[in-house]
């Protein structure tokens, strides 16, 4: 099977395929034309491309090629726009499968049916191994890569309104599906002592988050609301993440022992929270969403609680081409961690439920002269297991990417990046460090 890698250089801080989702509007070009067309040749360096702990690391140089293709139908009232990328990575130092693909497609939908009331959709589909790419909203579920990739489909859709000069509402539907291609594991590890659980098992899920919020208008650029959004995490696969020893001779795996399937982590989620939206200026902008969620697994006797609910952003964009974006999150989020040592359990609550994780992110794109722009981009997730055998246990997952991006044209550009990320894990073996280093050009039309 052929692979599919997407670095995080190229997703946060180079692309300008991602444009619509990383940077605030459209560039100069896209709203010039109707179509915009991009291509990219890069080389790389990338010393630790499984993500494998110290001791352990493989290396490689190599380059890529991206083509890249979108469509934006701006009208008085709609706006449609749509883009594809594919990118084809080569790897000289390896020794099988050298070549890498990625597929990223990006649907919006925009429509005022007035003044008062606005609909919105968008969807997402990606396929990857890369874990930055999968979960570009929220806390990264699995940080470790594998041979393997995942498809991941988001979509969203939200209706808001004024229903008075100062009360409105809004209602929305989030629908994520995760499904990972590893049917079992290539590599036995102690967590996996006989390769018993994969990352199918482990995470393959469809997640629904509809919500709704009503909202006062508190003054002309501020919006206080009140909400209640519900979760459900529904595990879709029936591959065993484990074995209750239910054997004659106790330790031992035998036909005897009952299997516990990966839909045995499926949960339910209750989230009830106050926040609200400050404009300070057209440039500055803050979001706010602080409370509680209370979560119940379906066929677990233990995991069931309260936790904090936090979801805080703001951007500025403080020069023209320069932004700052800020964002800190605390919630609960699935993770490829079953939960013990040995495959055999004595119930099925000694499984790993999810995790609980504060995420702090941040984004600086800074226009140094007209021609050389420079971005920085940081993420720091500090995720706890719930329950099982690692219950407290924490992972600790950094992302740091820096770049400059040099326009000798309108049309041309020259990139250089540097990314660097690590995991520090109390668990044993799941550690590890990775550097990757970028230069290339890119053609825009």
């Amino acid at each position: 099977m052929k692979k599919i890698i997407v670095s995080a250089g190229l997703v946060t801080v180079s692309a300008v395929g991602l444009q619509a989702l990383d940077a605030p509007g459209l560039t100069r070009l896209q709203t010039a034309k109707w179509w915009t067309v991009s291509a990219a040749l890069r080389g790389f360096y990338d010393d630790n491309y499984f993500t494998a702990p110290k001791g352990l690391e493989q290396s490689s140089l190599g380059f890529e090629i991206t083509p890249y293709l979108a469509a934006n139908f701006p009208r008085e009232q709609t706006y449609i726009g749509v883009s594809y990328e594919y990118r084809a990575r080569y790897y000289a130092d390896r020794e099988d499968n050298k070549w890498d693909q990625t597929h990223l497609f990006v649907a919006k939908f925009d429509h005022k049916f007035s003044p008062r009331f606005n609909l919105t959709a968008d969807d997402v589909f990606t396929y990857s191994s890369e874990p930055e790419l999968l979960e570009q909203t929220g806390a990264v579920s699995t940080p470790l890569r594998t041979d393997s990739s995942a498809l991941r489909n988001r979509f969203t859709a939200g209706f808001n309104g004024m229903m008075t000069e100062l009360l409105g509402f809004e209602v929305g539907f989030q629908n994520t599906w995760y499904d990972y291609l590893q049917e079992q594991d290539d590599v036995v590890s102690v967590y996996n002592p006989f390769g018993l659980s994969s990352q199918s098992a482990l995470l393959d899920r469809v997640e629904y988050l509809p919500h709704i919020d009503v909202r006062y208008q508190a003054r002309e650029n501020l919006v206080g609301l009140v909400g209640y959004q519900f979760g459900v995490v529904d595990y879709t696969s029936d591959q065993p993440v484990g074995l209750i020893d239910n054997g004659l001779v106790a330790g031992v795996q035998d036909p005897f022992d009952t299997p516990i399937p990966g839909s045995d982590r499926s949960s339910q989620s209750h989230y009830l929270y106050v926040g609200g939206d400050y404009t300070v200026s057209a440039q500055w902008t803050a979001a706010a969403r602080v409370g509680a969620q209370y979560t119940s697994f379906d066929d677990l006797n233990s995991g069931d609680g309260w936790s904090p609910y936090v979801d805080v952003s703001a951007t500025d964009q403080y020069l023209p081409g320069s932004y700052l974006r800020l964002g800190v999150r605390y919630t609960r989020n699935a993770t490829d961690v079953a939960g013990w040592t040995q495959t055999l359990v004595n119930s099925v609550d000694d499984l790993a439920t999810d995790q609980e994780s504060l995420v702090l992110y941040g984004t600086v794109s800074h226009r140094i002269t007209p021609r050389l722009t420079g971005n920085l981009t940081g993420t720091i997730q500090h995720s706890e297991f719930q329950n099982g055998i690692y219950d407290g246990d924490v992972d600790w997952f950094f992302l740091t990417g820096v770049s400059l991006d040099y326009k000798f044209t309108e049309h041309w550009s020259a990139e250089v990046a540097y990314n660097f990320d690590r995991l520090d894990s109390d668990l044993q073996q799941r550690s590890f460090s990775r550097n990757r280093i970028f230069m290339g050009v890119r053609a825009t039309y």
